[in-house]
C-alpha cells in the first residue's frame, strides 16, 4: 500500500468515527428537589433511539384523570427502546450525562405514555384544539417541586406554553397544593397490551405482550 493510499484510509476512518460519534446524543440528570435523592432528565427524541438499562431508567407518565404515575418504559435486550416523539423522563441514582443512539430496533410504544411535549410554543387555545381539552379537564406541567421525592406536575395557569415542556391532561380541579403526585410504581393496570401499544383482550397469537409494564411471550 502506497504512503498516500495509508493517509486515505486514516482519513476516511476518522471522518467515519466521527460521523458516528456525531449521532450519539446526551441528556444530563439533574438533582430532585424533593427527598428522593434521585436525578432527573427529559427526553422526546427526534428519531427513535436506545438508552442502556444500567446507565438510567426510564418512565413514561400515564394519569388516571386525577393522578399522574409512572409507568417504566418498554425495553428489549437490556436497552430502553423510545419512539420517536414519545416523551419520557430519565432517573439515575447520581447526576450524570445518559447517552441515547439511534436504533433501527423495531419500534416500540409505551402503552402507557400521557406526556405532552409541544415542538413549538403553542398559545392556549390552539393547544386545547390540538389536544382535545374539554370541559373540566385541566393542564398539568411537569416541575421538579415534588416534596415526595421526583418529579410533579403543577397545575398550568398560563397562556402560553412552550415548546420543550412536558404536559399532561386531567379532570384533578387545581386546590392547595396543586402537586399531582408521582409515585413510581407500575401501572395497576391489568389490560394485555401487544408492542404497538394496543390493547389485547384475548392474546392467542404468537408474540410479545405487556402487562403492568412487563413483556412476556405466548408461543
Amino acid at each position: 500500500m502506497k504512503k498516500y493510499d495509508v493517509v486515505l484510509t486514516v482519513i476516511a476512518l476518522c471522518l467515519l468515527s466521527t460521523s458516528a460519534f456525531a449521532q450519539v446524543g446526551l441528556v444530563k440528570t439533574v438533582p430532585d428537589k424533593g427527598r428522593s435523592g434521585k436525578f432527573f432528565a427529559k427526553l422526546c427524541p427526534e428519531t427513535d433511539v436506545a438508552i442502556d438499562k444500567l446507565d438510567a431508567d426510564v418512565f413514561a407518565v400515564y394519569t388516571d384523570g386525577k393522578d399522574a404515575r409512572y409507568a417504566q418504559g418498554v425495553f428489549r435486550s437490556g436497552k430502553y427502546i423510545i419512539k420517536a416523539g414519545e416523551c419520557v423522563i430519565i432517573k439515575t441514582s447520581k447526576e450524570k450525562n445518559v447517552e441515547y443512539v439511534p436504533t433501527n430496533d423495531k419500534r416500540v410504544s409505551f402503552p402507557w405514555n400521557d406526556l405532552i411535549c409541544p415542538s413549538t410554543d403553542m398559545s392556549l387555545e390552539d393547544f386545547k384544539t390540538a389536544y382535545g381539552v374539554t370541559e373540566g379537564q385541566y393542564i398539568y406541567m411537569l416541575t421538579n417541586l415534588s416534596r415526595n421525592g421526583g418529579f410533579g406536575f403543577t397545575h398550568f395557569g398560563g397562556k402560553m406554553l412552550r415548546a420543550g415542556n412536558f404536559y399532561i391532561i386531567n379532570t384533578r380541579k387545581p386546590s392547595g397544593s396543586t402537586d399531582v403526585r408521582l409515585p413510581i410504581k407500575e401501572p395497576e393496570d391489568d389490560a394485555i397490551y401487544n408492542l404497538k401499544g394496543e390493547k389485547v383482550k384475548d392474546p392467542t397469537k404468537p408474540g410479545i405482550y405487556i402487562r403492568k409494564g412487563k413483556k412476556y411471550i405466548v408461543k
